[in-house]
């Protein structure tokens, strides 16, 4: 990467109770990078992505903190565009680009509206301000940055939401983002901060988008719970959700029944998404 000559910056992995390698190869790129940068290596036994996070941040010496996954190549100015854009903007988390890597292998049957399963989050090139007035989120963990003060005001990720061992959970990310945003703190969507992320060949099945297109239904709803009381509304879900889970149901049917097999698929994946979020709503339902 590019850095400027004065900016100080460390890097931080957290080997989340792995049984690999990951120590040795940290130790041995450390000792390679070592005239460029500080890398340390952080051990977190407690098994879930959101415990390794939380340890990223009480070991980090920064001031920021910038995320990204271990299936992530960043492009040159990357780090230079995180810190950009909180030098020039009054915020307190900023999201970047993550796109797919080029030339991917995809089978004939994956639709565009599929890559947001393999990490891809791209609101094109505009700078988005997340006020009051955006409903939609700004960022994703492959991809996101906060100063140390998000975390001190809002507390930490929840070890209850996101992955843990095989387990497809989400939504750690995008609920803190939320709850920052909630607290009255700004965040940002920032185009210039870009990575490319480097899916596995697992994700391009059926039964992988079956497993993400329910967990991100379930994240919406424990993200956004719904507002209504007990009595209007069955597990204060929407009217417009049930409404959603007929129409998907008999696009699904209709089009499996005339052979349109790939349509069957897409509309079946919508009516799995709202099946997580009933499935969300329903458990914030029984905690309250």
């Amino acid at each position: 990467m590019d850095v400027p000559k004065d900016f100080s910056w460390e890097i931080l992995v957290v080997d989340n109770n792995s049984n690999d390698d990951t120590k040795r190869i940290t130790a041995s790129f450390g000792q390679r990078a070592d005239v460029y940068v500080e890398v340390r290596y952080v051990f977190e036994g407690r098994q879930g992505l959101n415990h390794a996070r939380n340890a990223g941040i009480k070991a980090a010496a920064g001031d920021f903190l910038f995320y990204i996954d271990d299936d992530v190549e960043v492009t040159s100015n990357w780090l230079t565009e995180m810190k950009n854009a909180f030098d020039r903007y009054p915020v307190i988390a900023v999201g970047g680009r993550v796109l797919l890597k080029k030339n991917l292998q995809k089978p004939p049957w994956w639709r565009m509206e599929y890559d947001d399963a393999l990490g891809k989050f791209d609101h094109a090139d505009s700078i988005i301000l997340s006020d009051a007035s955006y409903t939609s989120i700004i960022g994703i963990g492959a991809n996101l940055g906060f100063k140390r003060s998000a975390f001190d005001k809002h507390g930490f990720f929840r070890p209850d939401l996101d992955r843990r061992k095989n387990k497809l959970s989400m939504g750690g990310d995008t609920e803190f983002v939320q709850r920052v945003k909630n607290g009255g703190d700004l965040s940002m969507y920032y185009p210039g901060a870009v990575v490319y992320h480097c899916p596995m060949a697992s994700r391009f099945t059926k039964s992988y988008l079956r497993r993400w297109y329910f967990r991100i239904g379930e994240s919406r709803a424990l993200r956004f719970p719904g507002k209504a009381s007990k009595p209007l509304l069955l597990f204060t879900i929407p009217r417009w959700r049930y409404r959603q889970m007929l129409a998907q149901s008999w696009h699904a049917m209709a089009s499996f029944l005339t052979g349109r097999l790939d349509d069957g698929f897409y509309h079946e994946l919508q009516v799995i998404s709202v099946l997580g979020y009933f499935f969300g709503a329903a458990k914030n339902w029984l905690v309250k």
